[in-house]
């Protein structure tokens, strides 16, 4: 979850609008990373899935465009982690796997 990615869906202003109503939609980043979901104000919010170039998935809840709550992170042929998340970390009880 890279920090250019946070900024890139927000007006040029940097500024959210909270007001507007909750949508779901897809939207592919400059990066090639694809995010399917739910948004609020240009920001990741609520239930979503994120995919990057190299493979690795997120899927879980978001919280103002960062990964907070339960989710699953994959990176393909490597680590896992399902758990608790809080601002893109690892937080509270969760289970990693080193494949």
């Amino acid at each position: 979850m890279r920090a250019d990615e946070a900024w890139e869906t927000v007006s040029e202003t940097r500024i959210c609008n909270l007001n507007q109503p909750l949508e779901t939609k897809s939207y592919t980043y400059t990066s090639g990373a694809v995010y399917e979901g739910q948004w609020l104000g240009g920001l990741r919010h609520g239930k979503g899935s994120m995919t990057w170039l190299d493979g690795t998935t997120f899927e879980g809840h978001w919280e103002f465009n960062a990964a907070y709550g339960e989710g699953t992170i994959e990176q393909p042929g490597s680590d896992s982690y399902k758990g608790n998340w809080r601002n893109n970390m690892f937080f509270g009880q969760g289970c990693y796997q080193n494949k």
